[in-house]
């Protein structure tokens, strides 16, 4: 199949790794379902949904417009309006229910090549830009810092909060591309950052 140029996006609940941990099965499987499900139908008619992988989805677009960092903001309050409906409708006692706002959502964006291809049932994305939006996933400070974006050209704000399982946020030191970020107390941020021609 020919590759395409155009944008991967890879949305994650954030906090899921530590929540599965320490919860009920069966009522954070029905939880974590319903955002998974909120996410998706936000990105229908807009982002092709390739994958899902436990707790996060894999998207494209072939658009590249700022946009799509329109799309992400409007999903990403889709998420946090059902994760207040979970939290507040919610009468069960149990710790899966309880804790189900400790969860969030980041995103991970790029603008590079894919293509699809089909291995039995299931279609993968392949190329060498997938593996780096993947790359950038795992990596661990992209990992605690990224919650959402929003687009003012020819630079990006981004704003999210820094979180860590073991640390409070006064305890990190976090940096964006090499530069520190102003933490505030409870580790929110607001850093603008310049986006680069044709990358």
């Amino acid at each position: 199949m020919p590759a395409t140029q155009g944008t991967l996006v890879l949305a994650d609940i954030s906090g899921y790794t530590a929540y599965m941990a320490g919860v009920e099965h069966e009522h954070s499987l029905e939880i974590i379902g319903e955002l998974i499900e909120t996410i998706a139908n936000s990105f229908d008619g807009r982002l092709h949904i390739d994958q899902l992988e436990g707790d996060a989805l894999c998207a494209t677009t072939e658009r590249t417009d700022p946009e799509i960092l329109a799309w992400l903001n409007d999903t990403f309050g889709r998420f946090h309006e059902r994760l207040r409906d979970i939290r507040e409708l919610s009468t069960c006692p149990c710790r899966a229910c309880a804790s189900a706002g400790d969860l969030g959502l980041k995103f991970i964006v790029h603008r590079g090549e894919f293509s699809r291809q089909q291995i039995g049932h299931a279609v993968q994305l392949y190329g060498t830009d997938v593996n780096r939006n993947t790359i950038m996933f795992e990596d661990d400070y992209v990992e605690k810092l990224v919650r959402a974006a929003t687009v003012a050209t020819p630079q990006i704000t981004v704003r999210g909060r820094v979180t860590h399982d073991v640390y409070a946020a006064w305890q990190i030191e976090a940096t964006l591309n090499g530069t520190p970020l102003a933490l505030d107390p409870v580790g929110n941020f607001v850093a603008r950052v310049p986006l680069r021609t044709g990358a």
